[in-house]
Order: C-alpha cells, then sequence, then structure tokens
C-alpha cells in the first residue's frame, strides 16, 4: 500500500437505521437496538438492588460518568488464565447454615486476587489519561458474592 492510499473501512459489521428523523450508526454492531431516553448521567448505577447484567446490555448514551461502560464486553470470554476463575462456578456455590447459597471461600479468594488486579491495572491507566470518568465502578465484592 502506498503512503496516499486509504486503508479500506470494513463496514460488513456496521449498522445504520433511522429512529426519529435521527440516524444512528455503529462501525463494529450489526444487532438491532432500541434507542434509550437521554438521561443525565447522575443516578447510581450500581446499587445491589438494580445491578443486573441486562440492565448494562443496551446502548446508553455516553456520560462522562459512565464512559468505562462503552467498553463492557457484552459476550465476554472467560477463557485463559486470568479469567478463567470466572467460569464454571456452579460446583463452587455451597448452602451455608442459614439455607441460602454462597460462593466457596477458595473460588471467591480467587475472585479477590481478579479484582485487585483489575485495580490494579485500572490505577495505572488513569494515571496516563487527562480526562478521567467521575465514577470508578465499584468492585465486585461491593455486591456481595463474599456473603
Amino acid at each position: 500500500m502506498s503512503r496516499t492510499t486509504k486503508p479500506e473501512i470494513d463496514h460488513s459489521r456496521g449498522h445504520a437505521f433511522l429512529h426519529n428523523g435521527d440516524i444512528y450508526y455503529s462501525p463494529n454492531s450489526s444487532r438491532p437496538i432500541s434507542v434509550s431516553m437521554r438521561t443525565s448521567g447522575s443516578r447510581y448505577r450500581f446499587n445491589t438492588k438494580e445491578a443486573y447484567w441486562e440492565r448494562f446490555c443496551q446502548p446508553e448514551w455516553w456520560t462522562a460518568a459512565y464512559c468505562f461502560l462503552s467498553f463492557v464486553p457484552l459476550r465476554p470470554s472467560f477463557e485463559g488464565e486470568s479469567f478463567g476463575s470466572l467460569r464454571d462456578i456452579v460446583p463452587y456455590i455451597k448452602p451455608d447454615r442459614q439455607g441460602h447459597f454462597q460462593l466457596d471461600a477458595d473460588k471467591a479468594a480467587d475472585w479477590i486476587q481478579l479484582q485487585d488486579s483489575l485495580i490494579y491495572v485500572a490505577v495505572l491507566l488513569t494515571k496516563k489519561q487527562l480526562v478521567l470518568p467521575a465514577l470508578n465502578p465499584i468492585p465486585p465484592s461491593f455486591l456481595g458474592f463474599l456473603k
């Protein structure tokens, strides 16, 4: 390729549609979506009663507080050394004394180690940024998997 030739952009995985007179386009997602109402982004999204996966699977308007949500994968892969501890958790769910269920202590320790490593990496990355999110995601352990 010569210096004057621009690389071709692959639009085969993109999607454009018209909604209420506005054109929406995503270069990397061809799935149909519903356009949500604009919000201020000031409402805290990770309280334990509302932190359901389904709430994060539809696109939302970008806000400074939650800009990191743009990078949350909708179909995460839990393969490999780093995220393997998140896979196949059913054998690690045990009943407790009150008849509830809890995560096995060794598996919970693996999750805490992964959580701490990810927080450390996030801190290192934010040191290089000029613009930071107003709110960082909470550590998953705050949602109660240690209970």
